[in-house]
């Protein structure tokens, strides 16, 4: 088996678009991890150059970040579980207590500046990458909606309802329009110009 593999990697993670630019780029692989490269990319429908770019874009985007701050991971059963024992009023609590503390740290450890952009990339990253749930977000008319989707139940909805209050108020300085469901919150406010 070859250990060499030639990779097509992507332009400097400052890019909006990481397919913008690529360049060629020789890469010395240990043959196990080819192997492994190899199957992955078969049994998921992508070449290996597809399957390499995607696991660079997930460190370039999320994994060097949330080294940094400590991230956690967990089954999601066991994520599940632990929701189920924790007291309604008190998780919304610690939604709210965090909405207002965590999201301007991280958006300030990934982008910048916090801005309307970077802010909706932040939140387009988190769904991409965070195991949790899944956000569809809009933009029309000067208001933004983030509609997130989970498997969570209740609970969940209700506590990502404080934290999702509370983040916009704090970056934002407006109160938003929340709608929460077993499996989803929606969320409305109009942003600010920022020209």
């Amino acid at each position: 088996m070859q250990s060499d593999s030639l990779i097509h990697s992507s332009a400097p993670a400052t890019s909006t678009n990481l397919r913008d630019n690529t360049i060629v780029r020789s890469l010395r692989l240990w043959s196990q991890l080819d192997v492994i490269i190899q199957e992955d990319a078969r049994q998921q429908g992508l070449s290996v150059n597809g399957l390499i770019n995607t696991i660079l874009r997930k460190y370039i985007e999320w994994d060097r970040y949330v080294e940094k701050c400590r991230f956690s991971s967990l089954p999601h059963e066991a994520f599940r579980e632990i929701l189920e024992i924790v007291d309604d009023r008190e998780l919304a609590k610690l939604g709210g207590d965090l909405g207002r503390r965590l999201p301007k740290d991280l958006l300030s450890l990934w982008f910048p500046k916090v801005r309307l952009d970077t802010f909706r990339e932040y939140v387009e990253r988190c769904s991409r990458y965070d195991g949790i749930g899944k956000s569809e977000i809009r933009m029309d008319d000067g208001e933004l909606t983030i509609a997130y989707f989970h498997d969570l139940g209740q609970k969940w909805s209700e506590y990502q309802k404080a934290y999702r209050t509370e983040e916009v108020k704090t970056i934002f300085g407006v109160s938003p329009q929340i709608e929460a469901a077993k499996n989803s919150i929606i969320t409305r406010f109009s942003y600010p110009n920022q020209s």
